[in-house]
This record gives C-alpha cells, sequence and structure tokens, in this order.
C-alpha cells in the first residue's frame, strides 16, 4: 500500500467524520425544542432515562455527543446517577441505528444517491429561512457519510489482493481466542483514534465488504464499543467525582458486555448468517444484540451499583465544566445547560427571599440569627454558581457561535451578575433586621403591614423570574415584571410617606425609621435587579 493510498484512505475517514460532524449539528439545530423536551424527560424513572437516551441518540446521531452532554449534566447536579446510567445503557443501543443505516446504505448503494442528496440540500441551504438551512445542513452531513465511506472502499480494496491478513486464518475452521483478542484490541485503538465508534464500525463493514471474516469483524466491533468510552473518560477528567464515576460506568459497561459476547461470538456469528445470509445486515444485527443484550443484564441492578456509590457519602458539588467530544455538541446545548444551572442559582436566591420574610415577624433572638446565618450560606453557594456560570459562558464565546447565540450568552451573564446583586442585598437586609432585634426597634403595624405586602410582591416577582429562566416553549414577555415592579415601586412610596408620616408625629425612634427605611430601599432595588433579569432574559 503506497503513501497516496494511505493518504487518501485518511482522506475518506476525515470525510466520514465531518460528514457525522455537520450531520450531528445540523439534527441538533433543527430539532430545538424537540431536543429540550428530551432533556427535560431524563429525570425521571430509569426505563424512561434509557428510552430519552436511545431516542436522543437517535436524532443527534452520535452516542458520543450524548455520552459527553449526559456526563457534563451529571457535573452540574442536574441529573440524577441512575438517569445518567439509564442515558448512557440507551445511548448505546441508539448508537446502533447508524450502522443499521449504512448496512442498509452498502444495499440500497446510497453512495450513487449521494450527489443527488447534496444537489437537492445545497439550494435549500442558501434558503433565508434558518430551519430549512438545519435540515440542509443534516442532509449534506448524510451525503458526506456515503461518499467517504465509498471512497474508503475503493482506497482499502487493495487489501483484497493482499494475504497477510488471510494467513491469520489459513487451515482453521474458526478464529482462535488469541487473534479474536487481537481483532478486539484492534478495534478498540482504531476508535480511540477517530474518536467515533460510528466511524470505526462503519470501517469494518467496509473491510467485510472486501472479504473480512465475518468473526474478524465482530470482534472489531466489541473492541470499538469498549474504545468510544475513552472519549467520555477524557471528558469526565475536568468533571466532579460523579461525572468520573459516570464515565466508569460506561466503560465498565462495555467492558462487561465485551467479555459475554467473547466468547459466544462465533455461534452467535453463524446463527445470524443463517437468518440474514451473505449480506452486511449481520454485522448490524451483532452490533445491535451487543448493546441490547448487555442492556438486559445490567439493567435489573441500575439501582445497586448506584447504591454502592452512595455508600461513599460523596457530596454532589454543582460545577459546569465545558466537556468536549470529536462529534460536537452544538452551542444551544450548552447554553440550555448554562440555564438550568441559573435556574437553580435563582432558587437559592428565592430561598433567601422567603428567609427575609421570616425575618420581619420573628422575635427570637436565636431564629432570627438561625435565618441570618442561612442567607449567608445561600449567598456563598450562590457566589460560587455565578463564578462557575461566568466562567462556562465566557468559555463558549470560544466556540463557532451565530450572532444570536452570542447575545444569548451575553444576556445569560447579565442575568447572572443580577442574580447576584440580589444576594448581595439580601445579606444586607438581614444583617438590618439583626440590628433593629438588638436595637429593641419598634415599628407601628401600618408600617409592618407595607414591609410584608413589599416582601410578598417581591416573593412572587422572583418565582416569576425561575418560571422564565424554566420557560423552553415560548418567549417570556416583560408585562407580568412590569406589573411586579410597578406593584414593589408603589408599596415602597406607601411605607416611604407612612414612615415620615409616624416620624413626625415621634411615634417611632430616629434609628427604627433608619432601618424600616434601609429594608424598602433595599426591596425596592431588589425589585429593579429582578426586573432588569426578566429583560436580560427576554432580549
Amino acid at each position: 500500500m503506497d503513501f497516496w493510498m494511505i493518504l487518501n484512505s485518511l482522506g475518506a475517514i476525515a470525510l466520514f467524520l465531518f460528514g457525522m460532524k455537520i450531520m450531528s449539528d445540523g439534527i441538533q439545530l433543527a430539532a430545538g425544542l424537540r431536543l429540550r423536551k428530551f432533556l427535560n424527560s431524563m429525570t425521571n424513572t430509569k426505563l424512561r432515562a434509557v428510552l430519552a437516551g436511545l431516542g436522543l441518540t437517535a436524532v443527534i446521531q452520535s452516542s458520543s455527543a450524548v455520552s459527553v452532554l449526559t456526563l457534563s449534566f451529571v457535573n452540574a447536579g442536574l441529573l440524577r446517577l441512575i438517569s445518567a446510567f439509564g442515558i448512557i445503557i440507551g445511548a448505546n443501543i441508539g448508537t446502533t441505528i447508524k450502522l443499521w443505516i449504512i448496512a442498509l446504505g452498502f444495499e440500497i448503494n446510497f453512495s450513487n444517491l449521494s450527489l443527488a442528496i447534496i444537489a437537492i440540500a445545497v439550494p435549500l441551504y442558501f434558503l433565508q429561512k434558518l430551519k430549512m438551512r438545519h435540515w440542509a445542513t443534516f442532509l449534506i452531513g448524510f451525503a458526506l457519510i456515503f461518499i467517504g465511506l465509498d471512497f474508503l472502499s475503493q482506497n482499502l480494496s487493495i487489501l483484497a489482493k493482499e494475504n497477510f491478513m488471510y494467513e491469520i486464518f489459513k487451515d482453521k475452521d474458526h478464529l482462535s481466542y488469541f487473534n479474536g483478542l487481537l481483532f478486539l484490541l484492534s478495534g478498540l485503538i482504531i476508535t480511540v483514534l477517530v474518536q467515533s465508534s460510528s466511524a470505526s464500525t462503519s470501517i469494518f463493514l467496509v473491510l467485510y465488504s472486501l472479504g473480512f471474516p465475518l468473526e474478524a469483524c465482530a470482534m472489531m466491533i466489541i473492541g470499538a464499543n469498549i474504545g468510544t468510552t475513552v472519549t467520555a473518560q477524557i471528558a469526565a477528567y475536568v468533571g466532579n467525582t460523579y461525572a468520573k464515576f459516570t464515565a466508569h460506568f460506561h466503560t465498565l459497561f462495555n467492558i462487561f458486555g465485551a467479555v459475554v459476547f467473547f466468547f459466544i461470538s462465533g455461534p452467535l456469528i453463524l446463527w445470524l448468517d443463517n437468518i440474514f445470509g451473505d449480506k452486511y445486515l449481520i454485522i448490524a444485527a451483532f452490533h445491535s444484540i451487543f448493546n441490547v443484550v448487555t442492556a438486559i443484564l445490567i439493567f435489573p441492578f441500575l439501582e445497586k451499583i448506584v447504591s454502592w456509590f452512595r455508600k461513599k457519602n460523596v457530596k454532589n458539588i454543582q460545577s459546569l465544566q465545558m466537556m468536549h467530544s470529536a462529534i460536537s455538541i452544538t452551542p444551544e446545548i450548552y447554553i440550555y445547560e448554562a440555564n438550568n444551572l441559573l435556574g437553580t442559582f435563582a432558587g437559592n436566591i428565592k430561598q433567601s427571599v422567603n428567609y427575609l420574610g421570616r425575618m420581619i415577624t420573628e422575635s427570637d433572638p436565636e431564629k432570627l440569627l438561625e435565618l441570618h446565618e442561612r442567607i449567608i450560606q445561600l449567598e456563598k453557594e450562590g457566589d460560587a454558581m455565578e463564578g462557575q456560570i461566568k466562567q462556562y459562558l465566557n468559555q463558549l464565546y470560544e466556540m463557532d457561535l451565530s450572532g444570536k447565540n452570542s447575545q444569548k450568552i451575553h444576556y445569560l451573564i447579565s442575568v447572572s451578575t443580577e442574580l447576584e446583586n440580589i444576594g448581595d442585598l439580601a445579606i444586607k437586609s438581614s444583617h438590618t433586621h439583626l440590628l433593629r432585634r438588638q436595637s429593641n426597634s419598634f415599628i407601628t403595624p401600618k408600617l409592618r403591614t407595607l414591609l410584608i405586602q413589599i416582601q410578598d410582591v417581591v416573593s412572587s416577582a422572583t418565582t416569576h423570574l425561575i418560571q422564565n429562566l424554566n420557560e423552553t416553549e415560548n418567549d417570556p414577555k416583560l408585562t407580568i415584571p412590569k406589573k411586579f415592579e410597578s406593584e414593589i415601586n408603589q408599596l415602597h412610596h406607601l411605607a416611604f410617606d407612612a414612615l415620615m408620616a409616624v416620624t413626625e408625629k415621634h411615634k417611632i425612634k430616629p434609628i427604627s425609621a433608619m432601618y424600616y427605611r434601609e429594608l424598602i430601599q433595599n426591596y425596592e432595588i431588589i425589585g429593579d435587579h429582578i426586573f432588569k433579569a426578566n429583560k436580560a432574559l427576554i432580549k
């Protein structure tokens, strides 16, 4: 095999990988809200998690991307371990769909249709409608996959003329365990190098078309299933303990399947050969059976595996890290993840606001101090989350972003800043409550009622902000935030006027008036920050 043959073969593999990338990107962008619905369904039962992993992989067409996405969500504390394990199992099954498509492509000879598909897709790509452009990208990627495979088949055809591979099988009725292990390791190494099990299994399908024995290709597919987990291991390297454990589960899951099928692949291949005959579908069927049977064997023990890990008492710390895959995840998914952590951040703020409400009427000094300490703890957690979110979003700027996505990131950073400002004001207000109690400050029932009313509106406004952060179906509107902002301002004016009236009549001490004024001013400023956060989201 000369230099140009090697270079052309590498170019064919590169074309295949590029086709997979733009196909994956196109379907992620075109599917839009449907992908978000899948993400929202991942935290339910373990069976639904498996189905979600299968479905998401079928849509994105990359188990590597789904695995990295799952690790990232576990790392951020947005996904339970048992759900993550279920998604990993489902993704393993879902990735077999690609090989079925490619196997059928060999039968139907999609390579002859690829240029026709591109001829249809390219004009769609130049349309102004963005969704049509995304679908065009998907179709172009689909066509490039089969063009790459066709080039690979042509350039590797020299293997059919060489005898070095067949010497292994000379005078042997079947593949020996030693040679089987060599092919398994070959499949593992090839998959690690190309960072895509879909690419490597497609290469094995080409080798089969050139005359490689079925058992050798089956062993290489087993190795590919182990090799594809290296992508997740690399991604989890920057993650927390939960992310690492999810990656380890992915690896052990495939190693377990490899051990089982290493010894039964021979009889299984013969059985499949009797069903399908001399067809490429045998390889696709073997790949599917490998993943489905392994999933059936592991699925009943998921709770026990998670329980074993829980005994380690590892604290789950939310942490956003940019986890990359060779077949990349589009920025929209990363932005969605950051948006979810912002929702958690806003939930912390909501708790702080609720504690402030309790401090208005609390008279027990110890309980008042306890509420103050809880708010301080929530603020520390908020500071950590704000730092993670901003660092994460700034990393996103390094990706290939559209103008719309760049604006989204900018506005999410603004929301994070507004939430942090609210947290600072919550601590300031709680400290004022402590000073008020220590000085035995007294306020009139009317002033207390107005303060509680402001507190209630601020609490409702915070709840609505969280709803807007969690909104995935429709763009939020400013109508309700404007209403809350107006109510808070109006109550602030009423409370201030009432304060001036009782102060002039000397019904409360000057120090009590000072603390009360600080509290209502802080609420008014919190209302401003809530409105600014909503405004940033809507932009």
